[in-house]
């Protein structure tokens, strides 16, 4: 039907707004509807080719596939596949579950699933009609411009979840089993090498995307689709913040003493950076403006993204430290071997209570950025309780022509509804917030 085909064809005026304004819940269901409507598509279109063959309609068939294949080839379905995959992760409540999930999803951290070269751009961008000279017309290359932006953006959202999925299989019980040590430095292996692996990807991937200029589109073609959120994720530390939760994973997973003593400042420095930037904007702007409220919510919601990642990556460093914390009560009854098992690998006592405080370190501090997040978002809830400024609103003015009242009634029924948009947008940011508060204190060593 051609309603469910707009899933695809419209679908960035649906999922991305939601997802980049904090609207995670209503997002996630979107999400999970166009990827019932991609994978049905693709089995029943053999039902289809099926009757085009029996009625001898052979020259259909060709279309059929071609339209298949542009469906299946689609960007929007690998970036609505990812992000589905994401916000399971972060809106995950607990460690347990956590883990449970990034099992389920089957993801191989070292290969990437998605071929880029082949994904085909299906967006409708003639929805929006205009009668504005050519020169602010939208123009091919603004469409292929903008179609670069979206492809680099799902590249980086991709490799980030690899990145998580490769950091939660180190402690995978299955590949991990205690006992022989020997045997277990080989299990060990594989999982560790993968997240080395990933990590480099992430490396090349935050260079070039860091030192690749990148072009907005002109506010002045009114059709052209809006700014992509790879330009937020640019304004704070994001990538950098990903590559230094990782770099600490490891130092904690290979017991690299040189790196523990600092480890747990990196990170949480990046989170803690951006954190701030958005209280200093959150404090200078004019939060009755639309545009202002837009750009910090944006900025908001990935921030919240990197406080989850970092949650995960505390917990995964407890399941690394626990064998230490059990060895530690246990030292006085076993005095013949002075060196202890870590997941495979034999650990010095002073090296164990060295790794065993910087993961303490990490949760304080982690908790600590966390509560400040809490803030920053109660302070812009205030502020957001004041109404919009709608003086120089087009509407507002042609209402204002009117004889009656009711283009007034109208701007300000379109204003509550607005307003009331952004108190949802809060509402689920603090409530991911309250969870993640809660997924730290279940955190025990």
């Amino acid at each position: 039907d051609v309603k469910h085909v707009q899933l695809d064809s419209m679908g960035y005026l649906q999922c991305w707004p939601l997802i980049s304004t904090g609207q995670y819940f209503l997002g996630s269901h979107l999400c999970e509807i166009t990827l019932k409507f991609f994978t049905s598509n693709y089995k029943d279109s053999a039902d289809h080719l099926t009757f085009l063959y029996k009625f001898g309609s052979f020259l259909k068939i060709n279309e059929f596939i071609e339209f298949r294949e542009r469906l299946n080839n689609s960007l929007h379905y690998s970036a609505v596949t990812v992000e589905k995959m994401l916000l399971e992760i972060f809106l995950s409540s607990s460690h347990q579950t956590t883990l449970q999930l990034i099992e389920q999803m089957s993801v191989n951290p070292e290969h990437e699933s998605i071929k880029f070269t082949s994904l085909e751009d299906n967006r409708d961008l003639d929805l929006c009609w205009t009668s504005d000279p050519e020169i602010r017309q939208l123009s091919k290359e603004l469409i292929k411009t903008s179609f670069e932006h979206d492809i680099d953006l799902l590249q980086v959202r991709s490799l980030t979840l690899r990145v998580l999925c490769g950091s939660a299989q180190i402690t995978n019980n299955d590949i991990v089993q205690n006992g022989n040590v020997e045997n277990d430095k080989v299990k060990v292996k594989e999982p560790f090498n993968a997240l080395e692996n990933v990590y480099q990807q992430l490396s090349s991937m935050s260079n070039y995307i860091l030192e690749k200029k990148y072009h907005k589109l002109p506010k002045n073609v009114i059709n052209a689709p809006t700014d992509s959120r790879l330009f937020y994720l640019l304004e704070i530390p994001y990538l950098q913040f990903l590559k230094a939760l990782v770099s600490a994973l490891m130092s904690v997973y290979t017991s690299k003493q040189e790196k523990l003593s600092d480890f747990e400042s990196s990170p949480v420095n990046k989170l803690s950076q951006a954190i701030s930037l958005l209280s200093t904007e959150s404090k200078s702007v004019d939060h009755t403006q639309m545009g202002s409220r837009c750009r910090i919510l944006n900025l908001l919601t990935l921030i919240v993204e990197m406080v989850s990642f970092a949650c995960l990556v505390c917990g995964i460093c407890v399941d690394i430290v626990k064998p230490c914390t059990g060895s530690q009560l246990k030292k006085g009854k076993k005095k013949k071997n002075p060196m202890s098992s870590v997941h495979g690998k034999k650990v010095a006592p002073e090296r164990e209570s060295v790794q065993v405080k910087s993961v303490q370190d990490l949760l304080i501090v982690t908790n600590s950025a966390l509560q400040d997040l809490e803030t920053c978002v109660s302070f812009i809830e205030d502020k957001w309780r004041e109404p919009l400024s709608c003086e120089n609103d087009i509407s507002n003015l042609m209402g204002m022509l009117s004889l009656e009242d009711v283009g007034l009634s109208n701007v300000r029924k379109v204003e509550k509804t607005m307003l009331d948009s952004y108190q949802l947008s809060l509402s689920e940011i603090h409530h991911i917030l309250n969870v993640k508060t809660k997924y730290l204190s279940e955190l025990q060593l």
